[in-house]
């Protein structure tokens, strides 16, 4: 399928009563219960991908330990076998960097050719996920029935896709410009390495500070006023939501990283409804438990090369950060 296509089997382009109901479903591998079961073994992943690096004094902090985190996670928690793990980032970078000839690797087709492996993959482990059904989001989306009918193929892979995106490319995005602010601004990460007490609220800083996604698209569905502007049936509805970040009506002063802002307003995750982000507490929970580690082993950690960005107006995304500690 075409990208566009592709954009109609996923959670992100659905509306209700489809929409409710996949949802609904998904949230089952999200419950509190399941992140709880959750920080120790991502806490032993962080532990591991530190332990690789911390002899050598330096890494690229993007590609050593904010890309291998979320990936091995929601790779787990999807269904697909461990040693998928390489072939997951290959599929999601080709897939989000769709603006981005040299990061995906070619032209548009790159993108094309990524759905299909994604989808042929997706829907052969789903297979025998209908014969032998394990605790993951494929043995749920491969066996449940919505008004009686089974996901098709293509269902099935939309939803992989963005999995793949939502639960991958915005945790590591986060971590690594995150961290990135905090390096380039050297008070709020000694502020940190200092108080590690200040984990919770610096993780609600990044995501104000980075903003992972820049925007959403809507279209209206009804006649509607908004500021004083008017906005018809039909419209093209564009949320910035980088911009509502950036609100000085909703932090002081938002244009400063600060770490210890008594109260963090953002939008990172959507304004709250029926398309709040699914996926919030376990980004939120890979990003404590990250930055907790990270601070604790590598306090001197700083900056040590240029850093390279993603071409892109949709995500905020840092394709490597040399770092030395």
């Amino acid at each position: 399928m075409a990208p566009l296509e592709t954009l109609s089997t996923m959670l992100l382009g659905m509306q209700p009563p489809k929409h409710t109901q996949v949802r609904s479903l998904l949230s089952k591998a999200f419950v509190p219960r399941t992140m709880a079961s959750l920080e120790t073994p991502i806490r032993e992943l962080v532990t591991d991908l530190i332990d690789k690096v911390i002899d050598r004094g330096e890494c690229d902090l993007v590609n050593d330990i904010a890309v291998p985190l979320p990936l091995v996670v929601i790779a787990k928690l999807i269904g697909f076998p461990e040693d998928s793990t390489e072939r997951f980032h290959d599929w999601s970078l080709r897939f989000v960097a769709i603006q981005d000839s040299e990061a995906r690797g070619g032209g548009a087709e790159e993108t094309v050719k990524a759905l299909e492996e994604i989808s042929a993959y997706a829907n052969e482990v789903a297979e025998l996920r209908r014969r032998d059904p394990r605790d993951d989001l494929l043995s749920i989306l491969a066996n449940a029935e919505i008004d009686g009918v089974r996901m098709d193929e293509f269902e099935i892979a939309g939803m992989v896709v963005q999995l793949i995106g939502a639960g991958n490319e915005t945790s590591r995005n986060t971590l690594s410009l995150g961290i990135m602010g905090m390096l380039e601004n050297r008070d709020q990460w000694d502020r940190l390495t200092a108080d590690r007490g200040l984990v919770g609220v610096a993780v609600e800083e990044m995501l104000r500070w980075v903003s992972p996604v820049y925007y959403m698209r809507r279209t209206a569905t009804v006649d509607t006023e908004l500021e004083g502007k008017t906005i018809r049936t039909g419209d093209k509805v564009v949320q910035w939501l980088v911009a509502a970040n950036y609100d000085p009506e909703l932090n002081d002063n938002p244009e400063v990283l600060d770490i210890t802002r008594p109260r963090v307003r953002h939008y990172a995750f959507g304004a709250g409804g029926p398309k709040f982000c699914l996926g919030s507490a376990l980004a939120r929970l890979e990003l404590r438990v990250a930055l907790d580690e990270l601070a604790r082993r590598l306090p001197d950690l700083e900056i040590c090369g240029p850093s390279h960005r993603m071409q892109s107006n949709f995500l905020n995304s840092l394709l490597s950060l040399p770092v030395r500690f």
